[in-house]
């Protein structure tokens, strides 16, 4: 949802700061999140939007609102989806997939 937004490190380092300091993440965990966003700057990913828009001179009313329900899909389908992950590991008795986090590992 927020590829392309990025256009230097102070747009994004700020919230994944606070919300590692909030929910006491170290930063090593956070850091693959780091080298993507760094990675999108890096290749002016935040431009690629424009650059697409630039070649259509308009899109017509329905085609506008078919967009924003994709877009309104995408969205409810990822919060879906984390719910769903979300009350699996609620239950213990589930199995674990995998090994549980160690931020000095992983």
């Amino acid at each position: 949802m927020l590829e392309g937004t990025t256009t230097d490190k102070k747009t994004y380092d700020t919230y994944y700061a606070t919300t590692a300091a909030l929910y006491d993440i170290p930063r090593e965990a956070i850091a693959p999140i780091y080298a993507h966003l760094e990675l999108d700057v890096q290749y002016q990913h935040s431009d690629l939007f424009l650059e697409i828009l630039s070649t259509v001179d308009a899109l017509p009313a329905q085609r506008r609102k078919r967009i924003l329900q994709y877009g309104h899909q995408l969205a409810e389908l990822v919060w879906a989806w984390t719910d769903c992950i979300e009350k699996y590991y609620e239950d213990e008795k589930n199995p674990m997939p995998r090994r549980p986090f160690d931020p000095f590992r992983d």
